[in-house]
């Protein structure tokens, strides 16, 4: 059962790291940073629909910049979320960029999990003179009509966007449309208060006016098109907050979470070669002779933790070999008894366990509460004890090695590899960490004590005789 619980937290940490771009989409937008020193003076804008819903736009921005800070250029930020239209992308294309009817640098990137679309105008080795610069900016952006209720067109659209970090004096916003605008309105802001004139409602040509804005504040257009219209073709299943988690399309996605579920049934089948059946457990009322607590442990559960490395000191103390006494101030003390015959009658894992605390050079070993070193030697002497007990099995032939090795650590490296393509997310699909975190989580078993050996018929032979002691010490009466 914990085996099951530790691969079911395992994938669910996985899973967690592959929902942070889903979690943190948007959190924190340059489209919302400080605004900019420059200032818009003039913004005006054309824009023009065809019968397809294809939108071309051209911007034509003046900018004022100051003497001091210097300034190389601006930032156009495109929203590809619409909340009108969840499941389309609002993706520029043909970008062309001039500043003062000159072509100048462009770069493009992404932020905010690739919710903006991000146009740096200018380069990064030229200062803009201070005074006024007119840029230009031409795109295009399908399938924004959208279909309302009565299967005529619509246009709902940030003429400005909120994205940009300047305040602006005035704007002049011309919109041509495929048929006559039928109930327009225009609103400046994210609320939705007004604030702006709009000019040609029945006609094919809209003017909206505008003056002085600030930093970030849209100005929208909503207005009806007297035109029947089909469903644009939706351009993922999912709202924009999924696309760095899910990807860019249905079959890619279902693709991946069926690779998903073989690397696990993988991951499954190899961890499952690991088990094996247990015996029959006969009562037996006393441990094999010549086994120790440590060597019990190795084979009953092929590790010894720290309750077999305390039954280890106990047994050597109830053999004769050292004495055990409790000391004031919660410390103990350890001390050699001198016996060469009750030393040369432990388990070859006892006496090295007693060897590694001194106890035949030094003859007393003390140890306290808040005595460092000491604990470190118990550590130590722990370690030992465990590498002591897998070195004695399986040069006893009771255990064999399995081959299982590489499996192990191909499990270790699936786990990084899921957190990296969750986390680092650098094919922009962080769900593809779920093909290698379910092998690493349904195989974690192959990393386990014991998953690299397997036990021979003799060591069988012992895990049977000890369970059957460790059934008959299990009872009520025993307890007691």
């Amino acid at each position: 059962m914990k085996r099951v619980v530790a691969a079911f937290v395992v994938l669910g940490v996985v899973v967690l790291a592959v929902l942070v771009p889903a979690l943190t989409w948007d959190l924190s937008s340059g489209a919302q940073a400080e605004s900019e020193p420059t200032r818009i003076t003039d913004y005006r804008a054309r824009f023009a629909v065809s019968d397809e819903g294809t939108l071309e736009v051209i911007e034509e921005i003046t900018v004022a910049f100051p003497t001091y800070p210097p300034r190389r250029g601006i930032f156009r930020y495109f929203d590809r979320a619409d909340a009108n239209a969840p499941q389309q992308r609002r993706d520029p294309r043909d970008i062309d960029v001039r500043m003062d009817g000159e072509p100048v640098g462009m770069a493009l990137s992404e932020e905010s999990n690739g919710r903006y679309e991000v146009v740096r105008i200018g380069s990064e080795d030229v200062v803009v003179a201070p005074g006024r610069h007119t840029y230009r900016i031409a795109y295009a952006i399908d399938d924004v009509l959208l279909r309302d209720e009565q299967g005529l067109a619509r246009l709902r659209w940030n003429l400005v966007p909120g994205g940009w970090r300047q305040a602006i004096d005035r704007t002049r916003l011309e919109v041509s449309l495929p048929a006559a605008a039928v109930g327009t309105a225009c609103d400046v802001g994210w609320g939705g208060t007004g604030g702006c004139t709009v000019r040609g409602d029945g006609g094919t040509t809209l003017v909206v006016t505008t003056g002085p804005l600030e930093p970030f504040t849209p100005v929208t257009i909503d207005t009806g098109v007297d035109m029947a219209i089909d469903q644009p073709p939706r351009d993922r299943w999912w709202s924009s907050r999924w696309d760095s988690v899910l990807g860019p399309s249905l079959p890619l996605l279902a693709l991946v979470l069926l690779a998903s579920m073989v690397a696990g049934w993988i991951g499954a089948r190899a961890a499952r070669s690991t088990l094996e059946t247990p015996p029959g457990l006969p009562l037996q009322y006393a441990p094999p002779p010549g086994i120790g607590p440590a060597q019990g442990m190795q084979i009953l559960r092929e590790t010894v933790d720290r309750k077999a490395f305390i039954a280890t000191l106990l047994e050597g103390a109830q053999l004769g070999a050292w004495r055990m006494e409790s000391k004031p101030g919660s410390a103990w003390a350890v001390e050699d008894t001198g016996d060469d015959q009750s030393w040369g009658g432990l388990d070859p894992v006892t006496r090295q366990t007693g060897q590694v605390l001194g106890l035949r050079t030094n003859k007393v070993f003390h140890v306290g509460r808040k005595d460092v070193a000491a604990g470190e030697l118990l550590k130590s002497a722990q370690s030992a004890s465990s590498s002591a007990a897998r070195a004695w099995a399986l040069s006893q032939g009771h255990l064999v090695k399995s081959g299982l090795g590489l499996a192990a650590f191909l499990v270790v490296l699936s786990i990084v590899a899921a957190l990296v393509l969750a986390l680092v997310n650098p094919l922009d699909m962080s769900v593809l960490g779920l093909v290698p975190g379910a092998f690493g989580a349904f195989g974690l078993w192959l990393v386990l004590p014991g998953a690299n050996t397997r036990r021979t018929p003799s060591g069988r032979d012992l895990w049977a005789r000890l369970g059957g002691f460790e059934r008959v010490l299990s009872t009520p009466s025993s307890q007691e």
